[in-house]
């Protein structure tokens, strides 16, 4: 399934941010062989925090050039990283 606006607002708070923003990106589709993903993304943008869940790694744009590479299913949604 999908998450609508405050789904994925509220997604981000358990995970202990404290989301500022929201914006809707344009729907999504990745075809794997024999399975298509039909994707809805949203940006947000979160207030600074030291304390980052264990498991969880916040990379921006030059890092995930240099160090962590996107998904191909995800590279639809790479052009908004800021």
């Amino acid at each position: 399934g999908h998450l609508d606006a405050s789904g994925a607002l509220k997604a981000v708070e358990e995970q202990g941010f404290t989301p500022l923003r929201i914006e809707s990106l344009p729907a999504a589709k990745h075809i794997f062989s024999h399975v298509e993903w039909h994707m809805t993304g949203y940006l947000i943008r979160i207030a600074e925090t030291e304390k980052i869940p264990e498991g969880l790694l916040l990379a921006d744009r030059e890092e995930t050039d240099r160090l962590y590479p996107v998904p191909a299913a995800y590279a639809a949604y790479r052009r908004f990283m800021r």
